[in-house]
């Protein structure tokens, strides 16, 4: 009697590669919303819970393309509306890979202070270390 092989080797591969990618569109979303919100931490100048003149005002979703497909984001948003976006510049639809240079930096040795020095030298983007911080971790949980 022959047996059926009942698992597909194609259809693993490709379930385990659907896997990997929505891990991977997770994990880069996660990066990416924590280092908005600390972007406007550094631009309110304190932790969320009190109110003053510039508080936050919730947020707004946007849909960016990224290296592994499309990932809807939540954009946090203050008050007064003077928060200017540096990871995910506004009207673009596209990450610039600032995530994956700031992560690739610091998984090769460089501080959250010289990632910084290094990203305003090279790239003209001026990121605070409160900002850089939290993209590096998720870095860093994402292996």
């Amino acid at each position: 009697m022959l047996s059926t092989n009942l698992w597909d080797s194609s259809t693993v591969v490709r379930s385990s590669s659907t896997a990997k990618t929505a891990t991977s569109k997770q994990n880069i979303r996660a990066g990416l919303e924590r280092g908005l919100k600390a972007e406007l931490t550094d631009h309110l100048g304190y932790e969320q819970g009190r109110l003053i003149p510039n508080s936050r005002n919730g947020s707004y979703p946007k849909t960016v393309s990224t290296m592994a497909g499309d990932i809807d984001l939540q954009i946090p948003r203050d008050r007064a509306g003077t928060f200017v976006l540096t990871l995910v510049p506004q009207g673009s639809r596209r990450t610039g890979g600032l995530d994956g240079m700031v992560i690739s930096l610091y998984a090769g040795g460089m501080t959250v202070w010289d990632i910084a020095y290094h990203l305003e030298t090279t790239v003209g983007t001026q990121l605070s270390h409160d900002t850089i911080s939290p993209i590096s971790r998720e870095g860093t949980y994402a292996n």
